[in-house]
């Protein structure tokens, strides 16, 4: 008789998080190919990168928000100095967490691979995740006013 898929124990994130660079090391590029050597990986640079996604506000709030997040929205919702913020987002780029498209006000920061969104939005508390959720919906609509009136759903 097999084992059941229900019946294994739930992975923690971590475990996940190394799983699933392990799989995906040969498609993964810059900095983050730079944790895998020999498919083996750097326990140290892993350990570097889940101080980032545990601790570092832009990170938490671009894993609530989605995939991709808007740099203005992150920036308003930080509230951080602006040199302590640019200082974070270029952190962020330089290891290889997330990517920038765009340039200017439509400037969005993306996550290089969607376990590290994954990471950072479980190792959030459900009540910070919460009232961050609220946060975004307040920020969204005072970037963008005109939103609550095509998209009143989505800012509650």
């Amino acid at each position: 008789m097999s084992a059941n898929a229900n019946d294994q124990p739930k992975q923690s994130w971590w475990r996940r998080l190394s799983a699933g660079l392990k799989r995906t090391s040969s498609s993964l590029g810059g900095a983050v190919a730079d944790l895998v050597t020999k498919r083996r990986l750097d326990r140290v640079r892993l350990e570097d990168i889940e101080d980032v996604l545990l601790r570092h506000p832009s990170v938490q709030i671009a894993a609530v928000v989605g995939r991709e997040t808007p740099l203005l929205l992150v920036q308003a919702l930080a509230d951080l100095p602006e040199d302590q913020f640019g200082a974070g987002v270029e952190q962020l780029l330089g290891s290889g967490i997330m990517l920038r498209r765009g340039s200017g006000d439509s400037t969005v920061l993306s996550f290089h691979h969607m376990l590290f969104a994954d990471a950072a939005y479980q190792a959030l508390p459900t009540a910070r995740r919460r009232r961050m959720h609220g946060e975004v919906a307040d920020a969204l609509g005072r970037i963008n006013p005109s939103l609550a009136a095509i998209e009143p759903g989505l800012l509650g």
